[in-house]
């Protein structure tokens, strides 16, 4: 019922994106023509969005997976390699797609209040700068994965920010911050 979307909206956000995080890295085609998850995935999430325009946390959520299906045909060789994203052609990504995600995030952030899915969102967003200027802003990124490691210090956020740390200030001080964990 329309008086229980609030109260169950978090749980429905992580099973979305619990949806698309084990159909994102799929890439047999065979798996992909029969069970595209991430398809499903971004479909709840749009439907989420329009039944609760007003959720920042919704267009969070939806503008992290744009900005990750963006980058779906970079992320791996024609061998099926796995490429890593700063690695990645930026010709390949989706303009629009990350157009999308970009005005998503841009529209959750106003509305407030901030969220773990809104930071990861914009981690994704940083990460697309490349597209336009070619490289990475590490200090943005980890000060995104500072807020977010506050907010949800989970093991793979801290682990991803530790990466972030080696890119900006040096391996050792990023295998320092993996020691830490």
């Amino acid at each position: 019922e329309a008086d229980q979307l609030t109260d169950r909206l978090q749980a429905v956000l992580e099973a979305i994106y619990a949806a698309f995080a084990t159909d994102w890295d799929d890439f047999s085609d065979k798996v992909q023509a029969e069970n595209d998850l991430t398809a499903e995935a971004l479909w709840l999430a749009r439907l989420v969005v329009e039944l609760m325009p007003q959720q920042a946390e919704a267009k969070g959520l939806l503008a992290l997976m744009l900005y990750c299906e963006a980058r779906r045909s970079a992320r791996r060789s024609p061998e099926n390699a796995y490429i890593a994203l700063s690695e990645q052609n930026t010709a390949l990504w989706s303009r629009p797609m990350i157009e999308e995600a970009e005005q998503l995030l841009t529209q959750a952030l106003a509305l407030g209040p901030l969220g773990p899915f809104q930071l990861e969102a914009s981690i994704q967003s940083a990460h697309c700068m490349r597209l336009t200027t070619g490289h990475n802003n590490w200090r943005d990124i980890v000060e995104i994965y500072d807020r977010l490691a506050t907010m949800a210090p989970t093991l793979g956020v801290l682990i991803s920010r530790a990466a972030a740390v080696a890119e900006l200030l040096g391996p050792q001080v990023g295998l320092e911050a993996l020691a830490a964990l």
